[in-house]
């Protein structure tokens, strides 16, 4: 890096482009975003969806595969494809924006028409990017590696009988905090206080606060 050169600009060579799965015709979504890419002088490494609406299959990757690879990753899709990302490239720290092509935008904030001008301002250092918690799930006897990656929104306890209560004792820092009667146990970050905890009546937290929501 030279010494007139601006820390706020993000060296970005290699963006992996993943894609939800759906029926929808969004080829042109994904063609035209992969095109301001290349505009930029990016490598576009896409997932295996996004290379079949590229009618480039033979180029798909695992996602796995890109974890290592690349300097950013661009999710297009709603907020679940959004979750998906975040807990595969977690690990590396990856930065992703979201193009919002389904129907919830709390995450997956860009509208494909304007990618390309916050794709400009991204690389003029004019985005800043937020470092969302996350949680790690480990159970007692399981091998910790069959777990899934890290979670951005919540993480569920819940019963395997419909008709039936499960019995918790919450410890916090191995400290006892209460006993419950209850259908299940939500435990959720700030960034996913509004899903499934909000519709259980739990509070909205502002998605950066440091806290853990337990409903």
């Amino acid at each position: 890096m030279s010494d007139d050169a601006d820390p706020r600009r993000p060296s970005i060579e290699a963006v992996a482009l993943t894609c939800k799965r759906t029926d929808a015709d969004i080829g042109g979504v994904v063609r035209g975003v992969n095109d301001v890419l290349v505009k930029h002088g990016c490598q576009v490494l896409p997932d295996m969806e996004a290379a079949k609406r590229l009618k480039r299959r033979g180029e798909g990757r695992a996602r796995r595969s890109l974890t290592d690879r690349v300097d950013l990753v661009v999710s297009l899709g709603g907020d679940g494809n959004m979750l998906s990302v975040a807990r595969r490239f977690a690990p590396t720290r990856t930065p992703i924006i979201g193009v919002n092509i389904g129907r919830l935008g709390f995450l997956a904030e860009v509208e494909p028409a304007g990618f390309e001008r916050f794709f400009g301002a991204y690389l003029e250092g004019r985005c800043p990017i937020e470092e969302r918690m996350m949680l790690d799930v480990d159970l007692d006897g399981v091998d910790p590696d069959a777990l899934a990656l890290p979670v951005l929104n919540d993480v569920v306890i819940t019963k395997a009988a419909l008709a039936r209560m499960v019995d918790f004792d919450l410890l916090v820092d191995d400290g006892f905090v209460s006993s419950y009667r209850a259908d299940g146990l939500i435990i959720s970050t700030p960034t996913g206080s509004t899903a499934y905890s909000l519709a259980a009546g739990g509070p909205i937290v502002t998605p950066l606060m440091d806290a853990i929501v337990i409903t």
